[in-house]
């Protein structure tokens, strides 16, 4: 294996668009994936032939804390993670090497995937993977600006490593025998980076059922969560509601079962087939009452403000997907304090919050499974069928206040003119006293400036 950092930089490719069916030779898309042989590294120990090869670094493959808890972000079982790699790079430009001595056959895969969390935002590595002799095959993939801030929230942000786009290589892809993670700086770590769960890992091809609209993606960022995997087929494949959630949120439960986050494409895409999925566009009915689009108009009231078309209402998700991640599916926010940690209570493009159900890192994991839960769940209170209709006033058939108590939980703090519903549909909060254009008149995904990619995010990479 190499001693001594490859100071070469691979110029940035365009995001991979075989997946989209422009290459003849994509492989068949499978609709469910299981990860079992695509296993490098599992909670404490490596699996299915691999072993390290390391230098100039300490690794210790059973660290206890930090770790991924709760759901395993990439598999169909729930897995209690307890364990982590913990990796410092002693001496300069120092490895962390996994060796298979059968070698990896990468024709099924697409990319790379892993945790990782580093105490400062100078230890930046790289990712390569090279064939039996230890030579690298085409690029790497730069991991930088890692996090201190993440400690905060008690996460380990998910990389994922494109085989075509970061590495450059083309199809057929090459039988590989190292996955090499390597220090990008000439001298060694006083403290380590932490990663866990990596695995080989298979985005589907572009699917958004019931859809005509194309986009170009405007997020290259959430193309593999644009393509998560199904995890099984059959009534929502995440699972059905635990009884804590039941007792609070029991009505919902139909909604629920509808909830499957089964499209892929790109990020406008997909948020627009939440949209006519939950009846939020027009000639598209919700599955659950067949109520076609929110009204424009409810009691002598405008619902946008600024503008008076309903069509406004088919941009309803990216909207509210603008406020809450400027569509950025990995964002994470709202930490609480929990058994001594910080965790981000809110998470993926739509933000779902909590903490209890459903698992809270599958938001971050299925952009699709992200933006149809926010939908649905606006939905279902705009149908009267969450705790919410009980709320004065009641949100049931008003949008701005479906979007207050989304937001806030109850339909106080300013209701149909709460900053929240200014900020998406236009006016000037009660709350705060400013005007807002509201981003479904401004439509900033419009803007290929929209917004700076690096801000406001836990992952920078």
């Amino acid at each position: 294996m190499p001693t001594a950092y490859d100071t070469a930089v691979l110029a940035d490719n365009p995001v991979s668009y075989w997946l989209f069916g422009a290459d003849t030779g994509a492989p068949p898309a499978p609709s469910e994936v299981s990860f079992t042989e695509g296993v490098i590294y599992d909670d404490n120990r490596l699996l299915n032939g691999w072993v390290g090869a390391h230098w100039g670094s300490t690794v210790d493959l059973a660290k206890i804390q930090p770790a991924i808890s709760g759901n395993s972000q990439m598999q169909q079982v729930v897995a209690i993670y307890t364990h982590s790699i913990s990796w410092r790079a002693i001496s300069g430009y120092g490895g962390m090497a996994f060796y298979n001595a059968a070698g990896r056959n990468l024709v099924n895969d697409t990319h790379i995937g892993f945790h990782a969390l580093a105490p400062t935002t100078t230890q930046e590595f790289t990712v390569s993977v090279s064939d039996a002799a230890g030579v690298r095959i085409g690029g790497y993939k730069r991991i930088t600006g890692l996090y201190a801030q993440s400690r905060l929230y008690g996460g380990m942000p998910i990389f994922f490593v494109d085989l075509a786009a970061d590495l450059g290589l083309t199809r057929p892809f090459p039988t590989i025998y190292y996955v090499v993670f390597q220090s990008a700086t000439p001298a060694g770590w006083v403290t380590d980076n932490i990663i866990d769960e990596v695995r080989f890992y298979r985005t589907r091809a572009r699917s958004i059922p019931n859809h005509s609209n194309v986009y170009a993606e405007n997020r290259p960022r959430n193309f593999v969560m644009n393509h998560a995997p199904l995890y099984a087929r059959g009534v929502n494949p995440f699972g059905p509601l635990g009884p804590a959630y039941l007792d609070f949120q029991g009505r919902f439960e139909p909604y629920w079962d509808k909830i499957d986050g089964n499209a892929a494409g790109t990020t406008r895409e997909i948020l627009e087939w939440a949209d006519r999925k939950w009846g939020n566009y027009i000639g598209h009915a919700d599955p659950i009452k067949g109520a076609g689009p929110p009204p424009l108009v409810v009691g002598g009231v405008n619902m946008i403000q600024g503008t008076a078309t309903a069509t406004n209402f088919n941009e309803l998700a990216m909207a509210q997907a603008a406020q809450e991640s400027q569509w950025k599916n990995e964002f994470q926010s709202d930490p609480t304090l929990r058994s001594g940690l910080y965790r981000a209570e809110s998470r993926g493009i739509g933000q779902q919050r909590g903490y209890w159900y459903p698992p809270n890192e599958l938001p971050i994991l299925s952009t699709a499974y992200s933006a149809e839960y926010k939908t649905g769940f606006v939905r279902a209170i705009f149908n009267g069928d969450t705790h919410h209709a009980t709320m004065t006033p009641s949100p049931v058939g008003n949008i701005r206040l479906c979007l207050q108590s989304y937001f806030r939980g109850d339909t106080g703090g300013g209701g149909m003119y709460g900053t929240y519903p200014c900020a998406i549909l236009g006016g000037t909060s009660t709350e705060s006293g400013a005007y807002y254009a509201g981003h479904i008149n401004t439509r900033p995904w419009t803007n290929s400036l929209w917004p700076f990619d690096g801000s406001n995010s836990l992952q920078r990479s």
